[in-house]
Formats: structure tokens, C-alpha cells, sequence
């Protein structure tokens, strides 16, 4: 136990949750932040796409500028290897912040498209940074029973700010926006400059009694030793003697070599490593990336009686509230079922998406009496993606990747979601649009892949629900 001078501020025997909740809500500002440059683009592409916009993209020049975002998110990586177990979780949310301002900064200044095309590649490297990092540290600080919840709270941020650029994007200039949103970034660095360094990190570093301290706070009590000895169970504490940061800060590098061994020689590592990819994949190769980033496109060539950008707005709000539905059923009916019915569902709307689409394209049939099949459709299947598959895509990856190796996983994770990312932004629209394919092929491909993603995690995915991390790791080692 800590210090017994500090009794006196915990005089609940069940311990408060309140720093917990802090914390999260320092995150969640940032994940907001981040969900503004996912939902940035849609609105935007419509004004740039204009031709009496005073900055014009044609649909090549608007692939090029959504590839460069992915391959913003792709270099993150190698930052994080820098920062997380150097520097710690807390300084790495802060640094994530540091590009949205650049990248709002050159929204505000641009004149011509290039510059545009700049500040999205910055802000591709806070959105690779953020989504990084924000589940590592959240997965580390919340106690199990609220694990599930809070690390659903990444995903209902992000829907919430790309549903906030949704509603404004259309009415305000690009230069006016992005004023808004730096605001949002500054309120989100101040509230993280408060928010407590990970327990984990610190025993990882051998700052045993800081560690103490700072588990005391979260927990809302004094007596925390059985935590901080699962703390230290968990990432082999006693086999490194407490010497890890002088490991840490005199060979780095060997460190990383080393983390990268583990991840590929320990069967539960390179478990956990495939099952987030396939999280990871069914995310961007399912069309969920597409759709936000091209959403008012799609809308507009489904020839729907509602406005693109009015489509638009109700995906916006459709995904919110799904995904803040899930708060309150991740913890009671488990991770593997959402899946299983968010993959199911979805994949089958994208599919009757897809058909509708290739009546139209290749049948050359009249069917635009009946778009409002098809645009049901894409909501359901994106409402359900949002219930089940997105926002557990992050609580996943922060329960099953173990802490010595979370850094180099989380650094990989990210180039694959940025490549991948960068391949279905740049293709989608140079196959239906400057290819002349239109929009059956990709989405024939989202529902198939979606529906193949959904039964391999399925097969390798163990239940984590309510389970320690010490639980979790021995669940994927069986």
C-alpha cells in the first residue's frame, strides 16, 4: 500500500471511479478531435468537387488527398515506438494533438489544393497516433468492470465528431471549420496535461511507488497491493528485478528487436497480433472508411429524393447512436456476440447495396423508384457495424495485447490500417468513377469480406468480458 498519510482522501472501502472517469472524458475530448478529421472529408470533397469552389479537386486529386490522410496514419507508428515506452502513454496523448494543429493550422492559411493535401497528411498522423494510443492508455488505467464501457467511449467520440463535421461541414467554409475544430484540439491538451500516467508503464519502468500512488488515485482507495501485484504478474515484473528502464533507456533499440520476437515466437502474441488485423481489416476493407470518407458521393449516385449531405447527417446520427448503444450491452452480453450479429447484418445489407448498384450499372434497369431499398440498407448495415464490429475493434485491442509487446503491435497494427486505409480510399473512387466500374464491384467485396473477417475472429477471438488481463493472456496461450 501506498503512503497511510493518504487514507484520509479514500474513505470509501469500494474505492471511486471518478479519476477513471476523468481521464476518460481528457481522452475522449482527443478522440473527438479525431473523429473531426475522419468526418472532415466527406462535407469538404462536396464543396472542392464544386466548380465555383476557390480550391478545386478533381475525383483523382480527391483519392490522392483521402490516400494521403492513410498514409499520414501509416508513418505514426514509427513515433509511437519512440514515445510510449520511452515517454510514456500520457506525453504520447499529448503529442498526438500536436498535428491536428497543424493540420487545421494549413486548412486555415491554404490557397491552393497542395496545401490542403498537407495538412490531411498531418492529420492522418494524429488519427494514426490517437487511435494508437488513447486505447493503450485507457486499456491500462480502467478497472475491469469498466473496461468494456470506457474503451467503447473512443468509438462513440469519433462517431461524434464526424457527426459534428457532418452538421457543420456543409454550411460553414473550410476556413471557419477548421477554426472550430483547433478549439475542440486546445481543450482537449489541456484537459490530457491533467490526466495520470499508466500504473502499467510505470511498473514496466520500475517507478514502483509512483506506480502505487497513481493506482490509488484511479482506484479511489488505499489498499491496492493485490492490483499492483497482478500489475506486476502481468508484465513479468519480477523477472526484469526492476530494472526495465535502464534496460529501456540504455538499449532501445534492443528493446524493440526483443518485443518483436516475442510478438512473433509466442503463440498468444501472434494470436492477439492476427486478431486485431482482422479487426483492422474488416474495417477499411469492409467500407466503413469508404463510406464516411466518400458518403455524400455514394448517396448522391444512388439517386436517393434526399440531399446527399442531408443523407449524410442522418448516417452521422445513426452511427452515434449506435455506437453509444453499445456502452450498455458490451458488458452484458459479451464482445464475441456483437460481433457475430454486426457481422451477419452488415455484411448482408452492403450486399443488397451492391445489387441495387449493379441494376443500375450493368442491368441498366430503372430502379431509382426503389432507392430508398438501398439507402436503408446502407444505414442498417453501417448501424450495425457501429454496434458491434467498430467501437469493439478498440476495447479489443486494448484487452489483448499483452504490455511488453503493445507498443510494436500497436506500431504495426497502425501501418497496416494506414496501408490498408490508403489502397480502399484511393481505389474506391478511381473504380467506380474515372474506371467506369461503378459502385456494385466494391461493395460485393465489403460484404464478402466482411463476412469472412467476422468468422475467422470469431474462431480465434476469445470471450474477454469482465476478465483480467491476466486471464485474458492465458485464454489466448490455450
Amino acid at each position: 500500500m501506498g503512503d497511510t498519510s493518504n487514507r484520509g482522501k479514500y474513505t470509501n472501502p469500494e474505492g471511486s471511479a471518478t479519476w477513471e472517469y476523468l481521464s476518460t472524458v481528457g481522452c475522449a475530448l482527443l478522440t473527438f478531435c479525431i473523429g473531426c478529421i475522419c468526418g472532415w472529408s466527406s462535407p469538404s470533397l462536396a464543396i472542392l468537387r464544386k466548380p465555383d469552389s476557390p480550391i478545386t479537386l478533381s475525383d483523382e486529386d480527391a483519392s490522392t488527398m483521402s490516400a494521403l490522410t492513410a498514409i499520414g496514419h501509416m508513418l505514426a507508428p514509427a513515433i509511437i515506438i519512440l514515445t510510449t515506452d520511452r515517454l510514456g502513454r500520457r506525453i504520447s496523448l499529448l503529442a498526438s494533438g500536436l498535428p491536428m494543429l497543424i493540420c487545421f493550422g494549413l486548412i486555415i492559411v491554404a490557397k491552393d489544393s497542395s496545401v490542403i493535401l498537407l495538412g490531411r497528411f498531418f492529420g492522418g498522423i494524429s488519427l494514426g497516433f490517437g487511435t494508437a494510443v488513447v486505447p493503450m492508455y485507457l486499456g491500462e488505467i480502467a478497472s475491469p468492470k469498466l473496461r468494456g464501457a470506457i474503451g467503447i467511449t473512443i468509438s462513440i467520440t469519433i462517431s461524434g465528431g464526424s457527426l459534428f463535421m457532418s452538421i457543420i461541414g456543409p454550411y460553414l467554409s473550410l476556413q471557419t471549420t477548421a477554426y472550430v475544430t483547433s478549439s475542440f484540439v486546445i481543450a482537449a491538451l489541456g484537459g490530457l496535461w491533467f490526466v495520470p500516467e499508466s500504473p502499467y508503464f510505470l511498473v514496466m519502468v520500475g517507478k514502483m511507488k509512483e506506480a502505487e500512488r497513481t493506482l490509488e488515485k484511479l482506484r479511489g482507495k488505499t489498499d491496492v497491493s493485490e492490483e499492483m501485484n497482478l500489475i506486476k504478474k502481468t508484465i513479468g515484473f519480477e523477472n526484469n528485478a526492476g530494472k526495465g528502464w535502464e534496460r529501456r533507456r540504455n538499449k532501445p533499440n534492443l528493446n524493440v528487436i526483443n518485443a518483436l520476437k516475442q510478438l512473433v515466437t509466442v503463440s498468444k502474441n501472434l494470436k492477439a497480433l492476427i486478431i486485431n488485423f482482422l479487426f483492422i481489416f474488416v474495417s477499411h476493407f469492409g467500407g466503413s472508411t469508404v463510406i464516411l470518407v466518400y458518403g455524400q458521393i455514394i448517396f448522391a449516385d444512388m439517386k436517393t429524393a434526399i440531399p446527399g449531405h442531408v443523407c449524410y447527417i442522418i448516417l452521422g446520427i445513426l452511427q452515434f447512436i449506435s455506437t453509444f448503444l453499445t456502452v450498455f450491452i458490451v458488458d452484458r452480453i459479451g464482445r464475441r456476440p456483437l460481433i457475430f450479429i454486426s457481422g451477419t447484418i452488415s455484411g448482408t445489407c452492403f450486399l443488397i447495396v451492391g445489387v441495387y448498384f449493379w441494376l443500375m450499372e450493368y442491368g441498366h434497369m430503372d430502379v431509382v423508384s426503389y432507392s430508398m431499398i438501398p439507402f436503408c440498407a446502407l444505414l442498417a448495415g453501417m448501424g450495425t457495424l457501429s454496434i458491434g464490429i467498430l467501437p469493439v475493434t478498440l476495447v479489443v485491442q486494448s484487452e489483448t495485447l499483452d504490455t511488453d509487446i503493445k507498443a510494436i503491435a500497436t506500431s504495426l497494427l497502425g501501418v497496416g490500417s494506414g496501408l490498408l486505409a490508403a489502397i480502399t480510399l484511393k481505389y474506391y473512387l478511381m473504380i467506380a468513377t474515372v474506371w467506369n466500374f461503378g459502385h456494385s464491384v466494391p461493395f460485393t467485396v465489403f460484404a464478402l469480406c466482411i463476412w469472412f473477417s467476422t468468422a475467422f475472429i470469431l474462431k480465434l477471438l476469445p470471450e474477454t468480458k469482465g476478465r483480467t488481463f491476466l486471464e485474458i493472456q492465458t485464454n489466448l496461450a490455450a
